[in-house]
């Protein structure tokens, strides 16, 4: 049997974390643990549709589970790169549609990944990356 991967969704639990989590336990040995909003009836419509999940406003909660391996982070643009990093620090793997909307967010998120050892997918999405018209400009102004 294979082990179970217990996932954390620091995020706004709409559209889009929504959408991820339901994409995410797809994959045999995935579950979603806990979830974060700021938002109280968002985290109501998570307990009805993930029974027993944790909640909380605070997202550095989820961080700080030890039975936490991964997160995904669908917030809005701007707290990606935080939450990334700080997920990281606590030797998470983490997920996210962009982490941030520009390039020195994305640099920092490298760092981070790098200092952890651990994943941090980076897809930016097209119409928010400056650069992406030109996808190997956006890889230079990264750098490796």
């Amino acid at each position: 049997m294979m082990p179970t991967t217990n996932s954390g969704l620091p995020c706004s639990a709409r559209a889009h974390g929504t959408g991820d989590a339901k994409d995410a336990v797809l994959v045999p040995g995935v579950a979603i643990a806990a979830t974060a909003d700021i938002c109280d009836s968002r985290l109501d419509k998570m307990k009805e549709t993930y029974p027993g999940i944790a909640t909380t406003r605070d997202y550095r909660e989820i961080l700080a589970r030890p039975d936490i391996d991964a997160v995904i982070v669908a917030t809005p643009d701007h707290w990606h790169a935080q939450i990334t990093i700080d997920a990281l620090a606590r030797a998470k793997t983490s997920t996210a549609k962009s982490d941030g909307s520009e390039i020195e967010d994305g640099k920092r998120v490298i760092a981070a990944a790098k200092r952890s050892g651990k994943i941090s997918r980076w897809q930016p999405v097209r119409q928010r990356a400056r650069l992406s018209e030109d996808p190997r400009a956006l890889f230079r102004a990264i750098g490796d």
